[in-house]
């Protein structure tokens, strides 16, 4: 599934390391993973593959996330359009400056309608996401579907296994 709508300020100006934006921790072409950890009583997030926080969540969508963090084997990813990276200022004098993202959230099929009730109860609704691999299989648990209709499709898919 995929929060959209979410925004993260980095906790400084320099953008993450050349190393965070390779192959690896893309994903998908055009977009950067990020895992999402929860800190206290906000989210932050982290390149794949290290413990440096790089950017803080904002708190609506932390509110979102709390909400079915404690679900069995649910996890987060933020996917960021890689251009994001590039318009970023360096420098002493730069600020850090809030940019936009969306929020993979992935678990197993048994838990897909308890994540969909809690995130409705938190105002929470799943959207098609920007960015998925090829080797995730996914449904959307807020999706209305008729006793005929097939299994959702890639065009309707949003949770995340």
């Amino acid at each position: 599934m995929k929060l959209y709508d979410a925004a993260a300020l980095p906790l400084n100006a320099e953008p993450p390391s050349q190393e965070c934006l390779t192959a690896e921790n893309t994903g998908c072409e055009g977009f950067v993973f990020f895992g999402v950890h929860k800190k206290d009583n906000h989210h932050v997030l982290c390149p794949r593959g290290t413990p440096d926080e790089f950017a803080l969540l904002d708190t609506q969508c932390s509110n979102r996330l709390r909400a079915i963090e404690g679900l069995e084997s649910v996890r987060f990813d933020a996917i960021i359009e890689a251009a994001v990276f590039k318009k970023r200022k360096k420098g002493k004098r730069s600020k850090p400056t809030p940019f936009s993202l969306s929020v993979n959230v992935y678990g197993p099929p048994s838990t897909a309608d308890e994540v969909g009730r809690k995130l409705s109860a938190a105002s929470g609704f799943l959207q098609h996401p920007k960015a998925l691999s090829q080797s995730v299989d996914y449904r959307n648990p807020q999706l209305l579907q008729f006793s005929d209709d097939p299994t959702p499709t890639a065009t309707r898919r949003s949770f995340l296994q």
